[in-house]
């Protein structure tokens, strides 16, 4: 987002881009100093897309394969998280010499909820990518984190194509986040798994809590790495800790991180919650 077009309604110097309809970017809404600082007090900033080239007359003469990176900015009880639409690889387009970009990207994307807005584009490595931001879209099928992509590299455990990882390790950045003028980013979540059983699958579609969910049928939950077969997908807003060796932290933390021996149960850490307070499960459909 260009902050000057969006702070200053009297920029007589904006290209034709900056009149294209509304749908494709955030009109200039204010122009007082007074707003400006105001706004920028408040507002959520995105500082990588913020930086993006946009220029719909270099778009529309694209011809080659055209990446795009479907991304939403979404909010989990005040965490905001960058993610990213992907099924295993990019959606790509090509388009011919009398295709506008716009409606080639709304037909590509018809079948995704939500208002698209083109947000800017990018070449890397001889190879062209453009940004589509979506609003107004609460699905959680194929929706992830910069950590399922370049940590996890995979999303219930199906693997994503090594070329989109590659772009997400080159652009990092990519998922932080800032709140007004501060130099502090938004932490990223890190991604957890477990398995439950087949009849509660309803519930924590609805609910999206899977306490009393678990084998164990308790109020503890137990998370994990992916193991085969594991049907809960959780999104962790949680500090890294010092693995614990006894439950009884938890009087006066949310979680804990325990090694187990239990080899039935997992190979590695598991994370245990008290309540779901900073997590938020979805279920693979």
């Amino acid at each position: 987002m260009n902050y000057n077009k969006l702070l200053n309604n009297n920029d007589t110097d904006s290209s034709d881009t900056d009149s294209d309809n509304e749908i494709n970017d955030i009109r200039p809404l204010y122009n007082t100093q007074h707003t400006y600082v105001t706004i920028l007090n408040d507002l959520l900033q995105h500082p990588y897309i913020d930086k993006l080239p946009f220029n719909m007359d270099e778009i529309t003469t694209y011809r080659d394969k055209l990446h795009l990176i479907v991304y939403r900015i979404n909010n989990y009880n005040g965490h905001y998280v960058v993610e990213f639409h992907i099924l295993d690889d990019f959606i790509s387009i090509s388009m011919k010499q009398s295709d506008e970009p716009l409606n080639i990207v709304m037909s590509t994307l018809n079948k995704l909820q939500g208002i698209k807005r083109i947000k800017g584009h990018l070449k890397m490595e001889g190879l062209d990518y453009l940004f589509i931001q979506v609003k107004d879209n609460n699905d959680t099928e194929h929706w992830m984190t910069i950590g399922d992509v370049i940590v996890n590299k995979h999303y219930f455990g199906r693997e994503i194509n090594p070329r989109v990882v590659h772009f997400f390790v080159r652009n990092c950045e990519i998922s932080n986040l800032m709140r007004g003028s501060s130099s502090s980013v938004y932490s990223n979540p890190i991604i957890l798994y477990t398995n439950i059983h087949d009849k509660h699958v309803e519930y924590v579609k609805k609910s999206r809590s899977i306490q009393y969910c678990q084998r164990e049928i308790g109020p503890l939950i137990k998370l994990r790495k992916f193991k085969k077969n594991d049907n809960i997908r959780t999104i962790c807003f949680v500090d890294d800790t010092e693995f614990s060796d006894a439950h009884s932290k938890l009087a006066d933390h949310n979680y804990v991180i325990m090694n187990t021996d239990d080899k039935l149960e997992t190979e590695g850490p598991i994370w245990i919650f008290k309540n779901e307070t900073d997590i938020f499960s979805n279920v693979n459909i």
